[in-house]
């Protein structure tokens, strides 16, 4: 009780730091991205609970980004994937300066146990269950045995040194979901409602009144029987002004241009996708490549045969483990399937 207490008297500032935490979260993209005039005018990025991110720090955090995506994935990342790894950048600042210390002042921990269970016990993590890897082939559904295997795996000598890193991002990752899910529940018990709050929302909610009312509507009233003369009518409208105002219109002329591709273009795009299946068929974490290469969302999920695309389906003869096929033409999309 004394640690709800003490999270009580400290809940209004708490909950201003959260709010501030979000806000740097929605404009963070804004002010560390690719056009932000902030890098461009000094050497400080912001400031977060009161600390100073400079930008040398903030630098040396987004090459880590790099490094450990271009690990996982076998390739650098796009200018557009860098905005999400600025983002991912920044919001771990705001945990590390603006949450850690709220956890620390409260003690607020995830033990190794805690993660244990988490991942392998009796409170395995929602996110870890949604992972095809982790999913029975026929039943589609978790399979804990299959993360222990995993995980024994993981201290073979056989296992990339990255496979075993980005396990341990992702392991950081379910504690600080758990550290936050733990305040967050902190601050919703140190909320009170008085027996006053509670009956005056009752009453608001149940109360009834009578009223009675006549109702005359305007066409009953024959025209006629309204006489308006010119000086109400100039005087409504000098009470109305605003109103009545003309609205500002302009008169513009255009042309179109028909973006089509040409012969080249389409010949430059198959191009292109010969050499993403290259990358595919020599990727490490084909599914990795695979979502980080696709302009669709890339479906994980399994599918039956019959719900393959023609043209694939008539490849099933040939088919082999790591077996490359297509690039096939589907409407406006060409894929490549990866067995």
């Amino acid at each position: 009780m004394a640690l709800i207490n003490k999270i009580r008297e400290k809940s209004g500032w708490a909950i201003g730091i959260i709010a501030i935490s979000l806000g740097l979260f929605m404009v963070g993209s804004d002010l560390i991205g690719p056009n932000s005039q902030i890098f461009g005018d000094g050497q400080r990025v912001g400031k977060i609970a009161g600390e100073k991110i400079e930008l040398q720090d903030f630098q040396s955090e987004l090459q880590q980004a790099q490094y450990q995506y271009a690990a996982s994935t076998g390739q650098n990342p796009t200018e557009e994937q860098m905005a999400g790894l600025r983002d991912q950048v920044w919001n771990n600042l705001v945990f590390r300066y603006a949450y850690q210390k709220e956890f620390d002042k409260l003690g607020l921990t995830v033990s190794d146990d805690e993660l244990e269970d988490m991942v392998q016990g009796d409170h395995i993590d929602e996110n870890l269950k949604q992972a095809p890897i982790f999913q029975d082939p026929a039943t589609k559904q978790f399979d804990k045995n299959r993360v222990i295997m995993y995980l024994k795996q993981l201290n073979s000598d056989s296992i990339p040194p990255q496979q075993l890193g980005q396990w341990t991002l992702f392991e950081d990752q379910l504690r600080k979901s758990r550290l936050q899910n733990k305040y967050v529940n902190l601050l919703k018990n140190s909320a009170y409602v008085t027996k006053a709050e509670a009956k005056r929302e009752y009453t608001a909610q149940t109360a009834k009144a009578t009223a009675k009312f006549v109702y005359v509507p305007f066409f009953s009233i024959p025209d006629s029987a309204v006489k308006v003369t010119d000086d109400q009518l100039r005087a409504y409208l000098n009470d109305h002004k605003e109103q009545y105002k003309g609205e500002v219109r302009r008169s513009i002329q255009y042309v179109t241009f028909s973006i089509m591709p040409s012969a080249k273009d389409s010949a430059d795009l198959l191009t292109e996708i010969k050499e993403l299946a290259k990358g595919l068929a020599s990727a490490q974490n084909d599914s990795a490549f695979a979502v980080a290469n696709t302009d669709i969302p890339f479906p994980s999920n399994y599918r039956t045969i019959g719900e393959l695309p023609d043209q694939l389906q008539g490849e099933i003869a040939t088919f082999i483990e790591g077996g490359m096929y297509g690039p096939y033409r589907e409407g406006d999309t060409y894929s490549i399937y990866k067995l």
